[in-house]
C-alpha cells in the first residue's frame, strides 16, 4: 500500500516551501501533509511532527529536508512511520545533537557540515533568536530559481530559536526502516561531501536531482515523482 507523506520543512523555512509538491503528489495519488513547525524549541518540533503524524495516519512516509532530518529522526520512531525520507539532509545518530553532527565527518573546510557562508549570514535578534539576512539566502539555498523566484523564497524566510538547533534524537529509526536520500547535485548549501557524509548507512533509495539545496522550489515535478517511489516501496525484511 502507498504510504501518505508528511513533509518536515528545514531551519528559517516553513510549511510554504512544499506548497509547490503537496498538489503534485495529490495529482499522483499519494496523500501529503506539510506541517508548520512553531520553531520555538526542538521538544515544539518534535510535537508538531508527531502531532502530523498522527493526523495521517498509517503507513507514513516522513520526510524531512536540511535541519528538518534531525527531526525525523526522533520522531521517525514512531510506529506508523514505515518508511524516512532525506532531501539534502542531516541524519542524526543516537544520542548526537544536530550541532555535534553537522561538525563531524567533513572536510575541515566545511565548517559545521555546511557552507560557511550561511553562519556569516545569520544574525541574532534582541529576542535570542536567529535569522537569516535574506541576499545571501537566495544564493544559497535557492541558485537555482529565477531572480524572482529566489527573492519570494528568501522573504518568507523567518527566525528560530536556539533551542531547534539542539535536538538530540534518542534513537536510529533509520537503521531498521527504508531510509532513502535524495543528493542535490547544485546544492550550494551542503556540499556533496556532506551529503553523502549524512547519508552512510542508509537503508533505502539513493537519488540525485540537478537541483539546488531548494529542489522542492525550483524542481518540485522531479521531486514529488521521487517521492512517489519513496512512498510505493516495501518495507524492510528485518531480521528478528
Amino acid at each position: 500500500m502507498t504510504r501518505s507523506v508528511v513533509l518536515v520543512h528545514g531551519a528559517f523555512h516553513g510549511r510554504w516551501c512544499w506548497e509547490r509538491v503537496v498538489p503534485r503528489l495529490s495529482a499522483l495519488g499519494v496523500a501529503a501533509v506539510a506541517p508548520e513547525l512553531p520553531c520555538t524549541s526542538w521538544e515544539d518540533d518534535v510535537a508538531c511532527v508527531r502531532a502530523a503524524i498522527a493526523a495521517a495516519g498509517g503507513p507514513v512516509l516522513l520526510v524531512g529536508h536540511s535541519l528538518g532530518g534531525g527531526l525525523v529522526c526522533e520522531a521517525g520512531t514512531d510506529p506508523a512511520v514505515t518508511a524516512l525520507g532525506f532531501v539534502s539532509a542531516l541524519v542524526v545518530g543516537p544520542g548526537e545533537t544536530i550541532r555535534e553532527r553537522l561538525a563531524a565527518g567533513v572536510a575541515e573546510e566545511l565548517r559545521d557540515g555546511s557552507n560557511p557562508e550561511i553562519g556569516a549570514a545569520m544574525r541574532v535578534g534582541e529576542d535570542g533568536r536567529i535569522a537569516l539576512d535574506p541576499e545571501a539566502a537566495a544564493a544559497i539555498f535557492f541558485s537555482d530559481c529565477t531572480p524572482e523566484d529566489a527573492a519570494l523564497a528568501a522573504s518568507r524566510l523567518r527566525s528560530i530559536s536556539p533551542s531547534s538547533l539542539g535536538g538530540r534524537p534518542g534513537r536510529a529509526p533509520w537503521r531498521d526502516k527504508p531510509s532513502n536520500y535524495l543528493f542535490c547535485g547544485e546544492d550550494q548549501a551542503l556540499a556533496d561531501e556532506a551529503q553523502e557524509g549524512y547519508a552512510a548507512g542508509l537503508t533505502g533509495r539513493r537519488d540525485r536531482l540537478t537541483a539546488s539545496h531548494s529542489p522542492f522550489w525550483s524542481r518540485p515535478d522531479a521531486l514529488a515523482g521521487v517521492m512517489v517511489d519513496w512512498a510505493a516501496a516495501p518495507d524492510l525484511e528485518v531480521p528478528e
